[in-house]
């Protein structure tokens, strides 16, 4: 869609460009015969109200790549070589420049550029002066051809999507947005066939004002007539028309909504069922003001085995595996799906290639799955998933541990234009039995001896083998857990691979044994487990600070609590808890190295056993804060600089400035399709439990951490 101005623009534009493409042809042929010029700058002044990076976005010349980018261009794919003035598309820059400004309101906008060489390093600079002048704002905007529909859907037009603010400038893409929504809105309430003139722009000199009229030619509003599938594929006569249907959703004698018919495509989509859905209105079809909506469906195969590869940041920390799948589509009718999954991965793979591979252990864990999930529930849109698992884990000189139990989750689909645009709820039940290391109990109990008996660290040591070796202290814990719990999320970033600007949240809210409580309570179980909330935010923010896209500024909160309000909290799961450090958290610190020191004197002689229980790693308060700036080198390879700070507690009451640990880095990214590969190098800026100065610190053993990870940090 092009808007139509309807006056001349600048008299002094078309010859001024032509002088300038005729000195072009000439500098071009001179710059011929002494070689080529790299471009070191392009440069903008004058420019108040556009920032340079759009500017720099709008022409063609660009100038040389630095330095990194051009050096690993002359051995590599990598990186970008450099480039050379050319100054024949100087004039087509103008062009460009000058239409930039009149999309934006600025119709008197003068623009002078100027070369300036450097004959002794073979490097040009090109600057573009820019007088802007005042920009033009709205008068008026009119709405034509809408008279013959529906008052209040005239109504909804004229409160939501047609006001502007005559104070505001005139910007092509704010217009070309709000007849869009227009066309959007009514298209979406049965006005199928819409569509629209080229707006008229009236620039009034005198004034410096903008009239704009929009003609529409809405045509009938048409309601659904029928719903008609049309199968194809290897498994088209294992999946009914009447599934089909219902999973779209469409209904007969609704208006047409393009809005469902892609919404309808997408559920589809998520059964998993097809290789292919095309869902649309069969205009040569229309009768009157009714349309048929056609769904053409590729049905795949029903049955799948599929091995994978796994690359994930449970625990903060990189954990690498395989693991292998079986899928049956359409189990049992309903679109329903069954999967059967086993999976093993070694955790922190670059502690496993450091320090594990000279032993023969080997951290990390094995778990199998059995999952059940549909596209609906009660006949509405409510994605369900029942799963079923078990998971043997073992954790370096801390314990070893088998979970398992099961959950019911309800992936809801949120209407438009909400501010959360995901919701999901869920209850977990879950059993846990762990095995403590000797090693591990010990070396408490020793901390412990010595603070309560005054014994010297060797007679503490002797006597806390011997209560170990013995078995004279709990050596393992079991517990169960049921939760109740929600997440809200909402993601309104401008990319999601490499935000520049823009929000994200999430909320989770767990109630932890509630159901457990009720069954005490009505006699049908007898278990002694705690109840708590847990309440988890995680906001991150990213500001448009740079002059380019290439480049980022983002910044995380996380803050979250455990209230435990009837029982013990020392038996609450430790995978319930929070922990800190890891290549997602503070980076300074290894995965889950931030916890809790327990004061052990405050603990009396009979309540050693409690304590030694208590042992478990994790917090019930954590607060995080990081920002980072990332930077694209090239499209492939990017670097990060970055500070992190927080820690966990047992209670938000003992937060304390001086406990907060903080941490500083950088790191190398390599970008893929789906997710960058990061390889972090973290400081331990300032060290909660080893206040010496970080200058008198090794930098190697007890400072720096390496992190890998797939994904960025937040």
């Amino acid at each position: 869609m092009g808007l139509k101005l309807s006056y001349t623009l600048n008299r002094y534009f078309l010859p001024y460009a032509f002088i300038w493409a005729f000195m072009a042809l000439c500098g071009k042929a001179y710059a011929q015969e002494i070689g080529p010029f790299e471009i070191t700058a392009v440069n903008f002044s004058g420019n108040n109200n556009i920032s340079t990076a759009l500017l720099e976005n709008a022409v063609n010349t660009k100038e040389s790549p630095n330095w990194v980018s051009k050096f690993l261009n002359t051995f590599t794919s990598f990186g970008s070589p450099p480039k050379y003035i050319d100054t024949t598309l100087i004039a087509n820059d103008l062009e460009l420049l000058r239409n930039f400004y009149f999309d934006n309101g600025f119709f008197k906008v003068r623009i002078d550029p100027e070369l300036q060489y450097n004959y002794d390093e073979k490097t040009v600079s090109l600057h573009f002066k820019i007088k802007e002048n005042e920009a033009a704002k709205y008068r008026k905007f009119q709405l034509k051809g809408l008279d013959h529909i529906e008052q209040y859907l005239q109504g909804k037009i004229k409160q939501d999507y047609a006001p502007y603010d005559n104070d505001d400038r005139f910007n092509r893409n704010y217009v070309e947005n709000k007849i869009q929504n227009i066309i959007s809105f009514l298209r979406d309430h049965g006005f199928m066939l819409i569509s629209n003139q080229n707006p008229d722009v009236v620039i009034d000199t005198l004034l410096n004002k903008v009239d704009i009229t929009v003609n529409f030619n809405a045509g009938r509003r048409f309601r659904i007539d029928s719903v008609r599938v049309f199968k194809s594929g290897i498994g088209q006569d294992l999946v009914t028309e009447e599934l089909i249907k219902d999973i779209a959703g469409l209904k007969p004698g609704n208006y047409y909504s393009y809005y469902d018919s892609k919404l309808a495509q997408i559920r589809l989509y998520r059964t998993d069922l097809f290789s292919s859905v095309v869902v649309n209105g069969a205009i040569a079809d229309t009768n009157l003001n009714k349309v048929p909506m056609n769904i053409s469906a590729e049905v795949g195969m029903l049955n799948e085995i599929s091995p994978e590869l796994i690359f994930n940041n449970e625990d903060n920390t990189l954990n690498a595996g395989a693991g292998v799948g079986f899928t049956r589509k359409n189990f049992l009718g309903d679109a329903r799906r069954m999967t059967l999954s086993f999976s093993g991965a070694l955790q922190n793979v670059y502690e496993f290639i450091t320090e594990s591979v000279a032993d023969s252990n080997l951290f990390g864990y094995i778990d199998s799955r059995l999952v059940f999930d549909q596209p609906f529930l009660f006949g509405k849109p409510i994605a369900t998933k029942l799963e079923g698992y078990g998971t043997f884990q073992k954790r370096k000189s801390e314990y070893n541990a088998f979970i398992y139990g099961s959950q019911i989750s309800l992936d809801f689909e949120l209407p438009r234009q909400t501010f959360f645009n995901s919701f999901l709820a869920y209850i977990r039940s879950e059993r846990t039995n762990y095995d403590y290391q000797d090693k591990y109990i010990t070396e408490g109990l020793s901390e412990f001896l010595q603070n309560q008996s005054g014994l010297t660290v060797a007679e503490a040591d002797s006597t806390a083998n011997y209560l170990v070796s013995n078995n004279l202290v709990a050596k393992s814990t079991k517990a169960t857990n049921a939760v109740i719990g929600f997440r809200l999320g909402n993601n309104h970033t401008d990319n999601l691979a490499f935000p520049t600007s823009g929000t994200a949240l999430s909320i989770n809210l767990e109630s932890g044994n509630a159901l457990v409580k009720l069954g005490n309570v009505l006699g049908i179980i007898d278990a002694d487990v705690p109840q708590y909330v847990k309440l988890l935010l995680n906001f991150s923010a990213y500001l448009p600070v740079y002059s380019t896209r290439n480049a980022s500024l983002g910044f995380k909160s996380k803050i979250g609590n455990i209230f435990t309000y009837e029982g013990d909290e020392a038996l609450i799961p430790i995978n319930q808890r929070f922990y800190g450090g890891g290549s997602n958290s503070i980076r300074g610190w290894k995965t889950r190295d931030l916890v809790p020191e327990f004061d052990l004197n405050k603990v009396s002689p009979d309540d050693v056993f409690n304590v030694i229980k208590g042992l478990e790693p994790g917090g019930f308060f954590i607060l995080e804060v990081s920002v980072e700036s990332r930077n694209k080198l090239t499209d492939d390879i990017g670097v990060t600089f970055f500070a992190d700070a927080g820690n966990t507690w047992d209670s938000y009451k003992k937060v304390q400035p001086q406990g907060i640990a903080i941490a500083a880095g950088f790191g190398l990214r390599y970008y893929l399709d789906f997710a960058p590969f990061r390889l972090d190098f973290g400081f331990k800026v300032y060290d909660p439990t080893d206040r010496r100065s970080f200058f008198k610190k090794k930098v190697f053993g007890e400072t720096l951490e390496f992190h890998l990870g797939i994904g960025e940090a937040f």
